[in-house]
């Protein structure tokens, strides 16, 4: 669709460009998921969280079956302050259904300090 200044205008009903060729590959309800759970682990509202984290989602989110993408959004969701608080002592700290995510978080974050550090 085009304005009267036949500027080309996003089609807000349809997500797409009007006039263009519709979606080849829609995504599927898991992707979008996905995409979701990726946007929120990259944009909690510390920017060091904001690295840690979202570096670790880049990573897991795409070997995560629904189930346990479902865990791992329980775990986004957390304030930033307990998240933190699961970085100094995991076991202690977390849910038991989110101890492996806070354990693999963990280790995510002590192989960055190394590489960095070494």
């Amino acid at each position: 669709m085009f304005r009267d200044d036949k500027t080309l205008v996003f089609d807000c009903v349809t997500d797409r460009l009007a006039g263009f060729m519709p979606c080849v590959n829609p995504p599927t309800p898991i992707s979008i998921q996905r995409a979701r759970a990726t946007y929120r682990a990259t944009h909690r509202g510390t920017r060091e969280l904001d690295l840690l984290f979202g570096g670790f989602a880049r990573a897991l989110i795409p070997t995560l079956s629904e189930t346990n993408l479902t865990h791992f959004c329980r775990l986004v969701d957390r304030p930033d302050h307990e998240i933190a608080d699961f970085l100094r002592n995991p076991a202690d700290q977390a849910p038991p259904d989110l101890q492996d995510f806070v354990i693999a978080f963990k280790a995510h974050v002590d192989a960055l300090r190394t590489k960095t550090s070494g």
